[in-house]
This record gives structure tokens, sequence and C-alpha cells, in this order.
């Protein structure tokens, strides 16, 4: 049972589940980071999550919830 749960949390830091960014999430963290300096890294999380961090160190969360509105 041990190793069961080692491995789990093992798997669950490696970023092995497909994730994605969608094409509405890259428009939406454009605009979000047209006047930071564009873009830095767009994060992905297991829940379906996403945030955006620009080059000036603004950050960002939530973009499915922006792309839908």
């Amino acid at each position: 049972m041990n190793k069961l749960v080692l491995a789990v949390a093992l798997l669950g830091l490696q970023g092995c589940i497909y994730q994605t960014v969608n094409r509405a999430d890259l428009t939406v963290a454009n605009e979000i980071c047209k006047e930071h300096g564009g873009i830095l890294e767009i994060v992905s999380y297991l829940g379906g999550k996403e945030t955006v961090t620009c080059l000036d160190g603004t950050t960002a969360g939530s973009l499915t919830r922006r792309s839908k509105e």
C-alpha cells in the first residue's frame, strides 16, 4: 500500500498527464501581457486552470474563465 501511494505521488509530480493551452487561452494571455512586455510563461494545471506570467512579473490566473467571456 505504501508503494502504491508513493508511486501515485511521484507520478503526480512528473507532469505526465496531458495538458494543453488552446488558442483562446493564448489570445487572453496576449491581451493581459501586451502592456507588460509580453508573455513569459503560461502554466496549465491538472484541474484545467491556466495562469500567465508576463515578462515584467505580472501574473494573472483563470485564463479559461476569461476566455469564455
